[in-house]
């Protein structure tokens, strides 16, 4: 009778562990690293772009406030960065001599312009690498300005950036 008493204790327990183990294979199996549900998983970033950076004058709060909204809910591991710039000249310097490709700016097309052609604040130094993308409304006025990048841009975020 001991002897049955035994056995049924040892029974429970090796079910004990087929039932853990069974558990832990079913587990990994639905939940591997690239599961959305897995947390293991690693946050998601936009491109190579663990910071992005908007070259911006004053006036366009509300859509740098909006986009690092969109892409911290997006992209966890993706940090939006404004910097303030003086004017739309000084935006454009920035991004045309940033060699980061997760740089974009907000600027004025008249100024693009003269930027492009080399003249007004750019006179004898022309700006050619840059790629407009979206208009952007200026929260004063409601009248469009543009994004930009530069043509070293990383295409995921020119392609979150165009959406």
């Amino acid at each position: 009778m001991s002897h049955a008493g035994g056995s049924r204790g040892g029974d429970a327990h090796r079910w004990l562990i087929i039932l853990a183990a069974g558990t832990a294979v079913t587990l990994l199996a639905l939940l591997p690293p690239w599961s959305p549900a897995s947390p293991w998983r690693a946050p998601a970033r936009l491109g190579s772009c663990t910071i992005v950076s908007i070259y911006a004058p004053d006036g366009h709060h509300a859509y740098e406030q909006d986009l690092r909204r969109r892409i911290r809910r997006a992209y966890p591991a993706t940090t939006v960065r404004t910097v303030a710039t003086d004017d739309d000249a000084q935006t454009l310097r920035h991004l045309a001599s940033s060699a980061a490709p997760c740089t974009a700016a907000i600027s004025q097309m008249s100024t693009l312009a003269q930027a492009r052609d080399g003249i007004g604040a750019f006179a004898r130094v022309p700006v050619n690498d840059l790629r407009i993308l979206v208009p952007v409304l200026r929260d004063d006025t409601g009248i469009p300005d543009w994004l930009l990048i530069n043509k070293k841009a990383d295409p995921h975020l020119i392609a979150y950036l165009e959406e």
